[in-house]
């Protein structure tokens, strides 16, 4: 990957939320900070969701995990099969969701990320930029064919 890919305009970037995925957990670890293990929990808890990262771009979506030893699931917008997302009751409460990302061409390409913020808008966004990528790719091909009058 040049550097130059990685200057792609990012339409959306988020890691998963600590409050709303679990909020009788977070309340618990504010409870334990005076003891000091409440803070260790937290900060354990943070860095941790921070190692998960989705991120979508003008051409494709992408998974990021981990700080050291990093890796990534990427699938461009024009091979996204299907989006589901799904919220708990607790969830539609707080406007986060699990979303499922799978792709057309593979069936180890699936992006599942767990707690993400605004999930509707996220499914939304994916689907606006899926319809533009297909309908890019047909317009290219359709100018490459060859009429009759260029057959022989």
């Amino acid at each position: 990957m040049s550097f130059a890919e990685d200057q792609d305009r990012v339409l959306y970037q988020a890691s998963p939320v600590m409050f709303g995925g679990r909020p009788f957990l977070f309340i618990l670890y504010l409870l334990l900070c005076p003891l000091l293990i409440g803070f260790i929990l937290l900060f354990g808890w943070h860095c941790k969701r921070k190692t998960i990262r989705l991120i979508v771009t003008e051409d494709k979506v992408s998974l990021q995990t981990g700080h050291v030893a990093r890796s990534s699931i990427d699938i461009f917008h024009e091979n996204i099969h299907s989006i589901q997302t799904h919220q708990t009751t607790m969830q539609c409460l707080f406007r986060i969701g699990k979303i499922n990302i799978k792709a057309t061409n593979s069936e180890d390409a699936v992006i599942s990320v767990n707690n993400l913020p605004y999930p509707a808008k996220l499914e939304k966004l994916l689907e606006d930029r899926h319809h533009l990528a297909v309908n890019k790719n047909e317009n290219i091909s359709s100018e490459f064919e060859p009429d009759e009058k260029t057959l022989f």
